[in-house]
């Protein structure tokens, strides 16, 4: 096999490598909770987010390919290298289809309340304040941005808080 082939193909195994962690870091770096996003940069992360899985399945399947064309054409400190980047690329497929945003953004469970004197809350910290019954519940912001919904029962009835 030509040298410049060779060349090419690892260039390809490179690339499909660079591809498919671009397609799992990308979206993470963009949509995150209580930080200013951007419209355009958001829609293009969404995008990403949404191709992820098949385009770095088909950047996985040429890094393959890549990987049996140069096996037995090369050193075998480049078959190392190839083998790392093939790992890479593979990690990085199977990332892309597991959705962080969910993990992320998991239901809250049963809230746990304490007197606002025994808590570490900042004075001028933002909560969700519901009252019922002569009995009130107050839903830090921050905890409430990576769950959004808080089912509660307060005065006997059942509440939702939602953010």
């Amino acid at each position: 096999m030509p040298r410049a082939v060779r060349f090419w193909l690892f260039s390809l195994l490179m690339l499909s490598a660079a591809g498919a962690i671009f397609l799992v870091v990308y979206p993470l770096t963009i949509i995150q909770p209580f930080k200013r996003q951007d419209p355009v940069h958001l829609q293009r992360a969404l995008l990403v987010f949404r191709i992820a899985p098949g385009a770095a399945l088909a950047l996985a399947a040429l890094a393959l390919l890549a990987v049996v064309l140069l096996w037995k054409k090369v050193r075998i400190w480049q078959r190392v290298a190839c083998v790392i980047l093939l790992v890479l690329t593979s990690v990085a497929a199977g990332l892309s289809r597991v959705d962080v945003f969910e993990l992320m953004f998991h239901p809250a469970g049963a809230p746990k309340f304490l007197a606002i004197e025994d808590t570490r809350t900042a004075p001028d910290e933002m909560v969700i304040a519901v009252a019922l019954k002569g009995q009130a519940h107050a839903y830090p912001i921050r905890e409430m941005g990576y769950h959004h919904v808080i089912n509660d029962w307060i005065g006997g009835d059942p509440v939702v808080a939602t953010y």
